[in-house]
């Protein structure tokens, strides 16, 4: 179990997207529905931590999911179905990084960032970290093994009957 600093970090909202300090280029979660991103990110009213797409592209969780999951269970069916067993998952983890830090904190895994300052969205989708506070703040991470290594311990338990 990682040690938490969850009681001294800021309460408020998590978001999973965007890149940090700075994004040349649209993220995903951004560019879905780029006027309600701007406006969201410009106006969110609580403290808000961002889990960048460059936290979950250093971490790929689920491969030990067929050795340790039944054939027949359903984890390893839907991994097996998306990455096929025997292959390595090498397409990054994302939400569950985030579902991490909801749940753990910081730890030993990462720190928070952007202090002072907060994320702003350009008209081309592409976000960037600026002065000014706004109660926001970004992860950065310090190993990715180790919470690669959380996450699939998490994944790897088989429920028992």
């Amino acid at each position: 179990m990682r040690n938490s600093t969850r009681a001294t970090e800021p309460p408020g909202s998590l978001a999973v997207a965007a890149k940090y300090p700075a994004a040349s280029a649209p993220e995903w979660n951004f560019g879905l529905d780029l006027p309600a991103t701007r406006r969201v990110v410009a106006t969110w009213a609580t403290p808000t931590v961002y889990d960048g797409f460059e936290i979950g592209a250093q971490v790929f969780a689920g491969n030990r999911v067929c050795a340790t999951h039944p054939v027949s269970g359903p984890v390893r069916a839907v991994f097996d179905l998306f990455h096929g067993c025997g292959t390595s998952q090498a397409d990054g983890t994302w939400d569950p990084t985030a579902a991490d830090y909801a749940v753990a904190g910081t730890g030993r895994v990462y720190t928070l960032a952007g202090a002072g300052g907060h994320n702003t969205v350009a008209a081309d989708g592409t976000n960037a970290w600026v002065a000014g506070e706004r109660g926001q703040r970004y992860l950065a991470m310090t190993d990715a093994a180790q919470l690669t290594d959380a996450i699939d311990a998490l994944i790897d338990g088989v429920p028992r009957a």
